[in-house]
């Protein structure tokens, strides 16, 4: 009896570390329009994302920033994605993004189609998700 018990745990055990795994969001991910990176992290129990990489460095500053003092600020290094909690297997949510292109931010969530953790999709939104825009941003 005893030893079902023990292999039930580690069954049990080993398939929650590998099905974790799978959807692990922490990552460097590819916007939708290639020009830019994202980098993936997770601080405490929350995650960030920020920016690593631009394709034009010509547009390195965030001169859009709603902020006059946070004009000169390099977008690369930049975090975009913030306080975002793991609610499920393959969602995160209660988080925001700064669009930088436009000095917005927004709620949003992020998620991965089951099977694939290849694509994250981005959807932010003002008030309820119904109501804003998803994006989907490649894994490299």
């Amino acid at each position: 009896m005893l030893k079902n018990i023990l292999l039930f745990c580690f069954c049990v055990f080993h398939t929650s570390i590998i099905y974790s795994s799978e959807y692990d969001i922490i990552g460097i991910y590819l916007s939708p329009d290639g020009d830019a990176k994202i980098e993936i992290s997770k601080i405490d129990q929350l995650f960030f994302g920020k920016i690593v990489w631009l394709k034009n460095t010509d547009k390195n500053k965030d001169i859009h920033n709603p902020d006059i003092n946070l004009r000169d600020k390099n977008l690369i290094g930049l975090t975009i994605l913030q306080h975002f909690s793991q609610t499920e297997t393959h969602l995160w949510e209660n988080g925001t993004i700064y669009d930088p292109k436009i000095g917005k931010t927004y709620k949003c969530k992020m998620w991965f189609e089951e099977g694939n953790n290849k694509e994250l999709f981005l959807r932010g939104f003002i008030g309820f998700s119904f109501l804003g825009r998803s994006e989907k941003f490649t894994r490299i």
